[in-house]
């Protein structure tokens, strides 16, 4: 047992050996249902099999060149060819994470979820950014600094390669101090969030639209940001409350808002969504999770203001596509 678990070991030791070498490993997008057939095809046609034996040598290389380039064809328009500007709201449980891609793939994640027996990190942010043949984060957003936030962080920043993270502008405490050495040691630009910031991402306008003051912390201090393209914008509110929605000066509109602290009745006033005036209202919540999330108040707020609202708890993955200069629901 201990000679085959030594044998067992060396493998995985050579395995991250040749993972490390750079360009050992490459990250395709997703391909288009149907080109799963296709590939069986080629590959019953490549190995002769079934009734392609009947076929003559000359039609069978005449089907295989054709499927072979239809195939080639699929994977060019699923990595290099411009998709629709989209933002993705992930089902990370009672947490927050949202995937903004824009139509050359350039990346902007909105904090990580967190679960205390679940790497949300790893298991979840890490293999959907590898749908998109993705490797790295262009921006990466921290909202605050509470665990369901950021719990993800560590197993995100061991999977992926993180190009600039913008901090909260929060007070640090016991629990907080190492998320904030955890983004201090990674190998991105840091850059602490503050109001009136602006970052261009491939057409893409990340605004800060509002943040914490330096002895805040918790939902307090969340960072509010807009990302805005071809006159359409997304809010995302992290977990602010209430008394930060009444004294908000910039203007908040977007035609979707990430709902503050997952619907909680301390968020989400009718003034507030009133100044927002969101079309689609995305609450991030886990499943019957103990808080109660969402309120049923805040529910009938984004109602009255005639806001569809989208729940991860009901929906799992939510994906809002700009089509047509209108954000669409696509399931």
């Amino acid at each position: 047992l201990k000679i085959s678990s030594f044998f067992i070991d060396q493998v995985l030791v050579q395995a991250n050996i040749y993972r490390s070498i750079p360009f050992s490993t490459i990250a395709i997008a997703s391909l288009p249902p149907w080109s799963y057939g296709l590939y069986y095809g080629i590959l019953i046609l490549w190995l002769d099999k079934g009734v392609v034996k009947n076929l003559e040598n000359q039609d069978r290389k005449q089907y295989l060149a054709g499927l072979s380039a239809i195939f080639v064809a699929a994977f060019l328009w699923s990595n290099f060819l411009p998709n629709p500007f989209a933002v993705y709201f992930l089902d990370v449980g009672q947490g927050d994470c949202a995937v903004v891609v824009t139509p050359f793939r350039k990346i902007i994640v909105f904090d990580t979820g967190g679960l205390k027996s679940f790497d949300t990190g790893s298991n979840i942010l890490a293999p959907f950014l590898r749908s998109f043949g993705k490797k790295s984060i262009d921006y990466l957003v921290l909202s605050h600094y509470d665990y369901d936030h950021v719990g993800g962080l560590k197993g995100l920043l061991r999977n992926v390669d993180v190009r600039t993270i913008i901090m909260p502008r929060e007070r640090l405490t016991e629990a907080s101090a190492p998320v904030y050495e955890l983004c201090k040691s990674s190998n991105a630009r840091k850059i602490v969030a503050e109001e009136g910031m602006q970052f261009l991402v491939d057409g893409a306008r990340l605004e800060i639209l509002g943040t914490g003051d330096l002895e805040g912390q918790g939902n307090e201090a969340s960072s509010v940001v807009r990302v805005s393209y071809k006159g359409r914008s997304i809010l995302f509110t992290g977990d602010m409350d209430a008394a930060r929605e009444s004294n908000f000066y910039a203007n908040p509109k977007a035609d979707i808002l990430k709902v503050a602290h997952h619907g909680s009745k301390t968020s989400s006033t009718q003034e507030f969504i009133a100044r927002v005036k969101p079309k689609y209202a995305v609450i991030s919540v886990g499943a019957r999770n103990r808080y109660g999330h969402p309120n049923r108040e805040v529910i009938n707020t984004l109602k009255d203001s005639r806001s569809k609202v989208l729940r991860t708890d009901e929906l799992g993955c939510i994906k809002l596509a700009l089509i047509s200069d209108e954000f669409t629901l696509e399931r």
